[in-house]
Order: structure tokens, then C-alpha cells, then sequence
């Protein structure tokens, strides 16, 4: 069986760009957790541990869902290869504005409490550096156990369909 390169290399940069969109999806609202973590309140190192497992949390969902749609729409990405790539970059685009534009725009809103709320806690990271190891520990994490479930993900699938080509041929 050949392959064709463009469908590959389509597949390749629509593969890059989703996990763009879901490494930002989860930064981002893990980040806007965090916020609104200080804006009520919640103490620091409850507000630290709380935002990572969300942010973690949700990236393995999105993965979860996004490879089995995929998986579900095979068919159709791999007929419409060039279409999905350009709606995956654009999302991935429009995400990359939001992104940057938010801090501005959140900073019209931001009630003075917030602000030395938001000091406390970056002065709280600052005394506990050893939580920006757990930051990564928690990225890798995720990464990891992404890549184990779409490991199996893949083996199954493989199984399955070996097993009914045995089976009706």
C-alpha cells in the first residue's frame, strides 16, 4: 500500500496543530482557574494545587475526546485532509489571539483586592520554588499519559481490525 505524502504530511501538521489547540485550551483556562481562584479567595497553595490538577484534568479529556472524534472521522479527515488542516490552524490561530489579547483585557477588570491577591500569590510561588518543579512535573505528566493512551488507542484499534480480516478472510 502507498502513501500518499500530502494526506500524510496533512495528517502530520493537523496532528501538530490539535495538540497546539489543547495544550493552549488547557493553559489558558487552568490560568483563568488560577485567577479566578484569587479573585475569591482561596488560599495560595490550595489555589496552586487546585488550578495544576484542573489544567491537567481537562488536558486529558480534551486528548480523550479529540482522539476518539478522530478516530470516529477518519473517513472524512482523510477525504478532506487540506479543509480539516485549515479549520485546525485557524482554531489554533484565533486561540493564539484570544491568548494574548486576555491579560489586557482581564486587566480592565481586575478590583484592586484582586491585584494584591494576584501579588500574594506570585510572592507565594516566588518563597516556594519547588512548586515550578511540580509545575513541570505535572506538564510531563500529562504529555506522558497522553501519549500512553493514545499508545493503546492505536493497539486496539490495530487488534480490531486484525481480527476481522482474519475473520472474514
Amino acid at each position: 500500500m502507498e502513501i500518499n505524502k500530502n494526506k500524510l504530511l496533512g495528517f502530520i501538521a493537523i496532528g501538530i496543530f490539535v495538540y497546539k489547540i489543547t495544550s493552549n485550551i488547557s493553559y489558558f483556562l487552568g490560568d483563568f482557574t488560577k485567577d479566578l481562584f484569587i479573585y475569591i479567595g482561596i488560599p495560595n497553595l490550595w489555589n496552586f494545587w487546585l488550578s495544576q490538577i484542573f489544567e491537567l484534568s481537562l488536558f486529558l479529556i480534551l486528548v480523550y475526546f479529540l482522539v476518539n472524534y478522530v478516530l470516529k472521522k477518519y473517513n472524512s479527515i482523510n477525504e478532506n485532509v487540506l479543509k480539516y488542516f485549515v479549520w485546525s490552524f485557524l482554531i489554533y490561530f484565533i486561540l493564539q489571539i484570544f491568548q494574548i489579547a486576555f491579560p489586557s483585557i482581564k486587566t480592565l477588570f481586575e478590583p484592586d483586592s484582586f491585584n494584591e491577591g494576584f501579588l500574594s500569590y506570585h510572592e507565594f510561588l516566588k518563597n516556594s520554588i519547588d512548586l515550578y518543579f511540580v509545575q513541570s512535573f505535572f506538564y510531563y505528566l500529562g504529555e506522558v499519559l497522553a501519549i500512553i493512551f493514545i499508545y493503546n488507542k492505536i493497539k486496539n484499534v490495530s487488534q480490531q481490525r486484525t481480527e476481522l480480516k482474519n475473520k472474514y478472510y
